[in-house]
C-alpha cells in the first residue's frame, strides 16, 4: 500500500520491463521483486448554474489550478466554492485528495435608469436588477397630457413597461402633447371678433386682433372688463382665459363763427 498511488504490478528488475504474473511466472532461485506504483488522479467537476462548466484531472497531493471564469449575462463572477450553496469559497492552495465539485457563485449587476420628464416634473433615478421589469413612474406637466416613456430622445420607440425588462444603463424620455387653450374676446362695445385657439403656453403674437369703434381710441386688451391687468401679444397663454377691450372716448372741438353776429352758448 501506498498512499495516493495506485500499484500497477510486481516487476522482476528495477526499470519495470519484465513483469512478475503470480502463479504463471516460474520461480528458480532467490529473486527480488519491485513494486510499480502509479499516482492517482482525481477529477474536479466545476459547476455553473448546476451545468458542468469543466472538467480536470489533478494529480494526488497537487493543488488545482483554477479554470477561466466563467461568463453569465448580468451577473459578475465571485468565485469558485466548495459547497453548492455557495458558503465556502474553494481553496486552490490545498492538494486534492479525492474526486470533488466545485461551484461558481454570481452576483446579479444592477442597473441605473434614468427619466428625463422634458418639462415634466422631476423622477429619482431607479436602481434596478437585471432581467427585471419597472413601474411606470407618474409625472405632470401643466398644460400637457403624458404620451408615454420612450426609449431615446426622438420618441421613435416606446419603451413597454408590460415586457421590457432592463439590461444596462436606461434613460427614458417623457412624450408630451400640449394641450388646446381658448382665448374669448369681449369686445366691449366694439365689433366682435372671433376667439383663438393656440397651444398651451403659446403667443397670440400677430394674431392678436384689433376690433373696431367709432368714436372710440382702443386702449388694448385687458384680464378684466374695468381695469385688470393689460395682455400683451407676447404674452403666454396659459389657460382658457377671455380678454376685455378697453376704449377711450375720442373728443372733437367745436368753433362756432357768428360771422360778425352774437353766438349765445346758453342756447346750444
Amino acid at each position: 500500500y501506498k498512499e495516493g498511488y495506485r500499484l500497477v504490478g510486481w516487476f522482476s528488475d528495477e526499470t519495470f520491463t519484465t513483469p512478475f504474473v503470480f502463479g504463471q511466472t516460474p520461480v528458480t532461485n532467490d529473486l527480488i521483486l519491485y513494486a510499480k506504483w502509479e499516482i492517482q488522479t482525481f477529477t474536479i467537476s466545476y459547476y455553473t448554474n448546476e451545468q458542468l462548466y469543466y472538467k480536470d484531472t489533478v494529480d494526488y497531493r497537487t493543488a488545482p489550478t483554477a479554470p477561466t471564469p466563467p461568463q453569465k449575462e448580468g451577473y459578475d463572477f465571485v468565485g469558485w466554492y466548495a459547497d453548492a450553496k455557495c458558503t465556502v469559497p474553494f481553496d486552490f492552495t490545498q492538494p486534492v485528495t479525492k474526486d470533488c465539485s466545485v461551484w461558481a457563485k454570481w452576483n446579479i449587476r444592477s442597473y441605473t435608469v434614468s427619466f428625463r420628464t422634458n418639462g415634466g416634473s422631476a423622477i429619482a433615478d431607479m436602481t434596478v436588477p437585471y432581467g427585471e421589469k419597472i413601474t411606470s413612474p407618474v409625472t405632470v406637466k401643466d398644460g400637457a397630457t403624458f404620451g408615454g416613456w420612450y426609449k431615446d430622445a426622438a420618441l421613435t420607440m416606446l419603451f413597454d413597461f408590460s415586457v421590457d425588462v432592463i439590461n444596462d444603463n436606461t434613460v427614458l424620455y417623457a412624450a408630451w402633447t400640449l394641450n388646446p387653450v381658448t382665448v374669448a374676446f369681449d369686445c366691449n362695445g366694439g365689433g366682435e371678433v372671433d376667439a383663438r385657439i393656440l397651444e398651451y403656453g403659446a403667443m397670440l403674437g400677430a394674431d392678436m386682433p384689433t376690433p373696431p369703434r367709432t368714436g372710440y381710441r382702443f386702449d388694448g386688451w385687458f384680464t378684466e372688463k374695468e381695469g385688470g391687468t393689460r395682455f400683451y401679444p407676447t404674452d403666454k397663454v396659459t389657460g382658457n382665459m377671455t380678454l376685455y377691450a378697453h376704449w377711450t372716448a375720442q373728443t372733437c372741438t367745436v368753433t362756432l363763427d357768428g360771422c360778425g353776429g352774437t353766438v349765445d352758448t346758453d342756447t346750444l
